[in-house]
C-alpha cells in the first residue's frame, strides 16, 4: 500500500510539474501572441507612414520638375531677352543669335551643323566679286566689326578678347580653293589680347586638322593700314587686317582679285578664294 501511494505521489508531482509548465509555455505564448499584435499593428503603422511619405516625396518630385522646368524657361526667356552665354548654350539651328558679351547683347553667327556645332562665326568671306563686302578696313572697323551675319563680315576684335578672356575657346579656321577644296585647321586653346596689347594671339595651342597650322602663330598682333606695327609686311597691311609681325605668311582679310590675277588672300603663303574662322568656348575651360 506504502508503495502504490508512493506512485501515486509521483505521478502527482509530474502532473503538477506539467501542468505548470503547460501554463509557462500558455503564458509565454499569449505573451508572443501580444508581442505580434504589437508588432503588427507597429508595421502597419509604418506601412502606413511610409505610404504618406511616398505620397509627400512624388509631391515634393512634381514641384521639384515643376521648378525646374519653370527656370529652365526662365533661363530661355533671360537668354532670348540678354543674350546666350555662347553658341553651345544657343538652339540648334544655324543663323544668327542675340549673345551676351560682358554687359552687352550683340547679335552673332552660330554654326551648328559643321564640326559639332557650338561654334561662333567671327570672320567668314566668300568669293569676293561685284558687291562684295570690302576688309580693307580701318582699325576702329576691325575692332568694331563690320559686314552683313548672314554674308561676309567681321565680328569685331574687341568682342572676340572680351569673350576669350573670360574662358578658354577653341578656334577654328576654314579655308577653300580650286586645288585642295575645304581645308580647316582648329586649335584647342585660343585667347586674344586686349586693344591695348593691339589685339594679340597671347594664346594658341593644340592644332590639328587637314590643314595647315602654321597660318596663325602666337605672340603675333593685329595690324590695319592705319595701325600698324609690322613693316615687313606693310604691302599685305595696306589691303586688309590680319594678325602679322615679321612672318607675312597669312592674311585671310587681303584683297581678293578677279579670276587671272594673283590675290592676296593667302594662308600660309597659298591663296585661297574664301574663308571662315570660328571659335567655341571650352566646356573645361582647361
Amino acid at each position: 500500500l506504502e508503495a502504490k501511494l508512493q506512485e501515486q505521489h509521483s505521478i502527482q508531482q509530474q502532473l503538477d510539474a506539467t501542468s505548470k509548465l503547460i501554463s509557462t509555455l500558455q503564458r509565454r505564448l499569449d505573451e508572443t501572441q501580444s508581442t505580434l499584435q504589437a508588432r503588427d499593428a507597429l508595421v502597419g503603422n509604418l506601412q502606413q507612414k511610409l505610404s504618406q511619405s511616398e505620397s509627400q516625396f512624388r509631391q515634393v518630385q512634381d514641384k521639384l520638375a515643376k521648378q525646374v522646368t519653370q527656370n529652365v524657361q526662365l533661363n530661355r526667356n533671360v537668354y532670348i531677352l540678354s543674350g546666350y552665354p555662347s553658341c553651345r548654350d544657343a538652339p540648334d539651328q544655324t543663323g544668327p543669335q542675340k549673345l551676351r558679351v560682358g554687359s552687352q547683347t550683340v547679335q552673332g553667327y552660330c554654326e551648328q551643323d559643321d564640326y559639332g556645332g557650338g561654334w561662333l562665326v567671327i570672320q567668314r568671306r566668300s568669293s569676293g566679286g561685284l558687291g562684295a563686302e570690302s576688309f580693307n578696313r580701318s582699325w576702329a572697323d576691325y575692332r568694331n566689326g563690320f559686314g552683313s551675319l548672314d554674308g561676309d563680315h567681321w565680328w569685331g576684335l574687341e568682342k572676340v578678347h572680351l569673350l576669350t578672356k573670360g574662358h578658354v575657346h577653341e578656334l577654328l579656321v576654314e579655308v577653300t580653293d580650286g586645288f585642295w577644296g575645304i581645308q580647316w585647321a582648329k586649335w584647342n586653346r585660343f585667347q586674344l589680347g586686349s586693344e591695348m596689347k593691339r589685339y594679340e594671339i597671347v594664346l594658341l595651342e593644340g592644332c590639328s586638322g587637314n590643314g595647315t597650322c602654321y597660318g596663325l602663330e602666337k605672340g603675333e598682333p593685329f595690324n590695319t593700314f592705319d595701325r600698324s606695327s609690322s613693316e615687313s609686311c606693310e604691302e599685305m597691311v595696306r589691303e586688309g587686317g590680319w594678325w602679322l609681325k615679321s612672318f607675312c605668311r597669312s592674311n585671310l582679310n587681303a584683297i581678293i582679285r578677279s579670276s587671272g590675277q594673283e590675290s592676296n588672300m593667302i594662308w600660309h603663303h597659298i591663296q585661297k578664294l574664301s574663308s571662315r574662322i570660328m571659335i567655341r568656348m571650352k566646356i573645361d575651360n582647361l
